[in-house]
C-alpha cells in the first residue's frame, strides 16, 4: 500500500462514500499515473486519502495535538466573548442571546411556522419551543395553529413585541465596533463560517468523517 502511495504521488482525489465518487477517484488515479484500476482498491484509496489530508494539514507528531492548533476551542472562545460582549445589551432588553435571535428573524419577517424558524437559526423544535414560550409569556410573540394547516404553528408578533426593536436597533453597531474589524473583514469571515458550517454538516450528514480513520 505504501507502494502505491510513493507511485500517487501527491495527487488531489475526490473521495465520498458513494460508488460513483469512488469510481471517479479511481480513474483520476488511473489517469494521472498510468495505473491499472486493478492494483487500486477502495482501502488504497481512503489510506491515501488520510494520508494527504493530515501531510496537508498539522503532521502526525506531538504537535498534532498542540492546544493552539485546535481551530474547535478557536471558535469555542470566540464565541463565548460575542455572549460576553452581548451579555450587558441584551440585559437592558431583558432577553437572553437566544431569545435574541429568534426575535432578529421575526422582525426581519414576522409570522413564520416554527419549522421556518428553526431552519433558519439552526434550532431543533424541541430547543426552539421552550424559548417560544418563554417570549409569548413575556408578551413578545402569539402562537396559534395555522388555520390552512392545523400541524403547522405559526409564531406572530405582538405590539409589545415589534416596539421591542427600536430599544435594540443600536445592538449591531455596538457589536460591530467591538470586533474591531472593517466591514470588508467582517464579511470575508462570516462567509467563511458560514462556508465552514455548511461543509462540517454535510460531512456528517455524508458519514465522511467515519470513513476516515
Amino acid at each position: 500500500m505504501r507502494a502505491n502511495r510513493a507511485r500517487f504521488s501527491r495527487v488531489r482525489l475526490i473521495y465520498q462514500t458513494s460508488l460513483g465518487n469512488q469510481a471517479f477517484a479511481i480513474r483520476s488515479c488511473a489517469n494521472y499515473n498510468s495505473v491499472g484500476v486493478e492494483t487500486l482498491t477502495s482501502e488504497s484509496i481512503q489510506y491515501f486519502l488520510r494520508e494527504e489530508i493530515m501531510s496537508d494539514s498539522i503532521p502526525q507528531s506531538q504537535t498534532f495535538l498542540r492546544f493552539e492548533d485546535f481551530l474547535c476551542f478557536a471558535l469555542y472562545s470566540a464565541n463565548h466573548a460575542m455572549n460576553r460582549a452581548y451579555r450587558p445589551l441584551l440585559e437592558e432588553l431583558g432577553l437572553t442571546y437566544p431569545q435574541y435571535i429568534v426575535m432578529v428573524v421575526l422582525w426581519e419577517k414576522d409570522q413564520q411556522t416554527v419549522k421556518e424558524l428553526g431552519d433558519k437559526l439552526f434550532l431543533a423544535s424541541n430547543t426552539l419551543t421552550p424559548l417560544l414560550k418563554r417570549l409569548e409569556k413575556m408578551g413578545y410573540v402569539t402562537r396559534q395553529r395555522d388555520a390552512a394547516d392545523e400541524r403547522k404553528v405559526v409564531i406572530c408578533l405582538t405590539q409589545q413585541g415589534q416596539a421591542l426593536k427600536e430599544n435594540a436597533l443600536e445592538i449591531p453597531g455596538c457589536i460591530i465596533e467591538a470586533t474591531g474589524l472593517t466591514s470588508e473583514k467582517l464579511q470575508h469571515l462570516q462567509e467563511q463560517l458560514s462556508l465552514l458550517r455548511q461543509n462540517l454538516e454535510a460531512a456528517v450528514a455524508t458519514g465522511t468523517l467515519t470513513s476516515i480513520r
